[in-house]
């Protein structure tokens, strides 16, 4: 026991809990029978791969004690168990109203700079945040790939490698320092540095300022008028004739049981999806006059869809009658000659 509390204490066990490392799964690389034993130095080798802070007569005094009575392998399980067991508590999936301890562990706190160098970190960040906003920079992309853990956290190295500005090695080191957390081996927030940069406070507060003085305040701004439902239908007969689209295709997939009513999500949904460009009064206007009933708000879209598909002149069920004659669609006929509503679609097929 006073084993493990060394190698807890020592190792930073605590670290690669929070960071959700599971050891097992570096021993089993090793142990492809999952006999839960490994040869001395795969077990040691482990350790040194997962980069615990701990000497090597450590590694020997857990090799010993963990040794099984064969003398030859070491039981990797038992020493899991020991150390997991200071964090989690075995087997809890099958006593569910057990109460266990929440355990938290610190974060490491962000180093401080002085009054010159954080002087000068603020001169880099406003140099880099200035090429953000004019390159349209995506920065994330630069480091996520390295992030395997998704800790928000990556090495020196990494972080300089992928670094997408060029800045001289005083300017890396004063923002490598700054946004190390903790010790060297804590790594770097690269999240909170792509947050910075990405996020310039001074320049959104200044803008905001100056956005949006063109629209009048919302208490004084005139109310949107109802569009007519008649006008409505016309706008989506036009479109749906001009681009001669099949909308009940748009929306079958969201009736699974073929019953003609859909919510009113996937109608608007399949409105989108058919290129079918409507404001939000036009819709709330079309969901209004389709709607199942005033209490229930799911949408009658076959109805909808027949009423939009008379345009055509071809009534329902025609594969029914084959010597039936019907007269071309027309949009001159559809579209009245004067609808400043309707003005974008007057254009005739050709």
């Amino acid at each position: 026991i006073t084993l493990i509390n060394h190698v807890i204490r020592s190792g930073h066990w605590e670290d690669h809990t929070t960071k959700l490392i599971r050891t097992k799964e570096f021993y089993i690389d090793y142990d492809p029978l999952r006999t839960g034993r490994v040869s001395r130095t795969q077990f040691g080798r482990v350790l040194i791969a997962e980069k615990f802070v701990i000497t090597a007569n450590d590694i020997d005094a857990l090799v010993e004690h963990y040794l099984e009575p064969d003398g030859k392998l070491v039981s990797y399980r038992r020493f899991i168990e020991d150390v997991e067991g200071a964090f989690i508590q075995k087997e809890l999936e099958k006593s569910p109203t057990t109460k266990t301890m929440i355990r938290s562990f610190a974060k490491s706190p962000r180093r401080q700079l002085s009054a010159d160098d954080e002087s000068f970190f603020e001169q880099i960040l406003a140099k880099m945040q200035n090429e953000v906003t004019v390159r349209r920079m995506a920065v994330m992309t630069w480091f996520k790939d390295h992030d395997r853990l998704k800790n928000h956290h990556i090495t020196k190295p990494q972080f300089v490698r992928c670094m997408p500005f060029l800045l001289p090695e005083n300017e890396l080191e004063v923002i490598c320092k700054k946004y190390t957390d903790g010790e060297e081996r804590d790594g770097i927030n690269y999240y909170q540095f792509v947050f910075d940069v990405s996020n310039p406070v001074e320049q959104k507060s200044h803008m905001r300022k100056f956005e949006n003085q063109h629209q009048l305040d919302p208490a004084i701004q005139p109310p949107e008028k109802q569009p007519e439902p008649v006008t409505v239908m016309r706008k989506v007969q036009v479109t749906v004739l001009r681009g001669q689209i099949r909308l009940y295709e748009f929306f079958r997939d969201f009736d699974k049981l073929r019953s003609g009513i859909i919510l009113p999500e996937f109608f608007r949904t399949g409105l989108s999806n058919a290129k079918i460009e409507l404001t939000g009064p036009e819709l709330d206007t079309l969901e209004e006059l389709f709607r199942v009933s005033p209490e229930d708000r799911r949408i009658k879209y076959l109805e909808f869809v027949h009423v939009v598909d008379d345009v055509f002149g071809a009534p329902l069920y025609m594969e029914k009658m084959p010597s039936l004659e019907t007269q071309p669609a027309s949009l001159r006929a559809l579209i009245p000659a004067r609808s400043p509503d309707l003005a974008e679609h007057t254009v005739e097929l050709a």
